[in-house]
């Protein structure tokens, strides 16, 4: 029986100045990058030479992380075996129970660029019985970042989360049992993450790892299509986060004693809130248009008969759109604005009292003399 654990991995490129990317070199350092890794063997790398690009980058571009897959390359496919003793396990994670849960030391990995975007696999070899294949991702994706820090390549390593994808595939076949199509697909609920057994028509498939190819090409593109949407997603939250840190910057600047006569003080302030009042309206138009993007990406792709194997993780994932105060924080910083507006009133007042006495006091005290 295999057990797969799937993800999102993808191979970035080290920004250090304006460069030409090529496609054929991108290939070669990839190979050449995990080829510096001594517990990595049998690298295979596969690609579509007809959409090879040559082009200038001219600055950096953001990390998988943040919502953006560079480089993308047509049909790349990425494998490679991955040695990992259980010590080394237990240092990844620093956790002791990790050579349990994983089940073995010898790992394949594969990785996908689909139309939607990147995506890994990650097969658990000859694995005990009991294993965890979503963990086994946890370990493969931690080492490998920490390796890829070591060996310093122009080549990063970077991922995505939820990785692991939340359900575990164990693929098998089984000479007893009829089976009317090529695979048996039998999803079993469990507290934590569902487990998802395959069984394949011995007929049609001549080994585990022909079964297993079948399996990926079934659902690469239902993967990438979840991931796709967790891009989406990732892209508002990093954009959030900045507008969290001006908020957190307005307030300090904003803390109780400061003189209302200040007025290079206070004109900064008003120059913070307009800013974020205009970043909030962006945002807001912003985040509207990419929920209508994902809804028309996921009715899109099942109306052209994408395989439905994962489709409620898909629905999930839409439904669990995150939703930002943007509202409320527009009217907070808008009724900043109008009180400080009138504060700055009251001070010119004041400012036109002092400065009207001080005249006076003056013409007083040159008349008297």
């Amino acid at each position: 029986m295999k057990s797969i654990g799937v993800g999102c991995f993808h191979f970035g490129i080290a920004y250090e100045k304006e460069f030409i990317f090529s496609t054929k070199r991108y290939v070669e350092d990839v190979r050449a990058a995990l080829g510096k890794i001594s517990s990595v063997g049998e690298i295979s790398i596969d690609y579509d030479a007809t959409f090879e690009e040559e082009f200038v980058v001219t600055k950096k571009p953001l990390e998988l992380r943040y919502g953006e897959v560079f480089p993308r390359v047509e049909f790349l496919r990425v494998y490679f075996t991955v040695y990992i003793p259980a010590r080394m396990q237990v240092s990844v994670l620093g956790e002791d129970w990790a050579p349990k849960r994983t089940g073995t030391e010898n790992f394949k990995v594969y990785v996908i660029s689909t139309y939607y975007g990147p995506i890994s696999f990650v097969e658990s070899i000859d694995a005990a019985k009991g294993s965890d294949p979503a963990y086994s991702v946890r370990v493969v994706r931690t080492f490998l970042a920490n390796e890829f820090e070591r060996i310093k390549a122009s080549i990063t390593f970077e991922f995505m989360g939820p990785s692991p994808f939340h359900a575990n595939f164990y693929l098998k076949s089984d000479a007893d049992e009829k089976i009317a199509g090529d695979l048996v697909w039998a999803e079993l609920s469990k507290r934590g993450y569902n487990e998802i057994r395959l069984t394949y028509n011995l007929s049609k498939f001549a080994s585990d790892d022909e079964a297993l190819g079948y399996f990926i090409s079934e659902i690469d593109d239902e993967i990438g299509l979840f991931y796709r949407i967790i891009i989406e997603k990732n892209k508002s939250m990093f954009a959030w986060d900045g507008i969290e840190a001006k908020i957190d910057k307005l307030n300090r600047d904003s803390e109780p004693g400061v003189s209302l006569l200040n007025f290079k003080r206070q004109i900064n302030l008003h120059k913070l809130r307009r800013g974020l009042i205009d970043r909030l309206y962006q945002f807001k138009a912003e985040g509207e248009m990419s929920r209508s993007r994902v809804k028309d990406l996921v009715e899109s792709a099942y109306g052209k008969q994408l395989n439905e194997y994962l489709r409620k993780y898909v629905e999930k994932s839409v439904s669990r759109f995150p939703e930002y105060p943007v509202s409320a924080l527009i009217e907070w910083l808008t009724h900043g604005e109008s009180r400080m507006l009138k504060q700055l009133e009251i001070g010119v007042v004041l400012a036109s009292a002092v400065l009207g006495g001080l005249i006076g006091s003056l013409i007083t005290a040159i008349a008297g003399g």
